[in-house]
């Protein structure tokens, strides 16, 4: 039915992170706690692969369901198993979820995009705190 490869192990040197996400086709973050950011969910989507991921935290946040990858139930093994099996099941709408993924993440999380983002959050910060100060006069 299906060639599985599973990889379970925990931290992952950054040197080896680029060769398995390439060697992925999809990648499961069945999170149980509140990611906050979920940047392994990030990294593979960066390498094009679609991510399957429980609906918790900043998952829910990244992940476009159906669009760029899945959420499931989190702690459904249930949910996990069947949106993984959908994904291996269909190669069209797994590509479709991969290029997806991969412009997602070059449109809205590039560093050039987050530095800019991050920037203009301390203009209007700062921008707040000068016009606090001069209306103190």
């Amino acid at each position: 039915m299906f060639k599985i490869k599973l990889n379970l192990g925990g931290c992952i040197p950054e040197s080896d992170k680029e060769e398995m996400y390439r060697k992925a086709c999809i990648v499961a973050v069945p999170s149980v706690y509140g990611e906050s950011f979920g940047l392994v969910a990030l990294e593979a989507m960066s390498s094009g692969r679609p991510v399957v991921a429980s609906n918790v935290g900043g998952l829910n946040e990244i992940i476009d369901q159906g669009n760029d990858g899945l959420l499931v139930k989190t702690g459904s093994h249930k949910e996990l198993a069947d949106a993984i099996i959908s994904l291996l099941s269909d190669d069209k709408k797994r590509k479709k979820m991969s290029l997806k993924a991969r412009e997602k993440v070059l449109k809205k999380y590039s560093w050039d995009i987050v530095i800019r983002d991050l920037l203009k959050v301390y203009s209007q910060a700062l921008g707040k705190q000068v016009t606090a100060l001069l209306n103190r006069r």
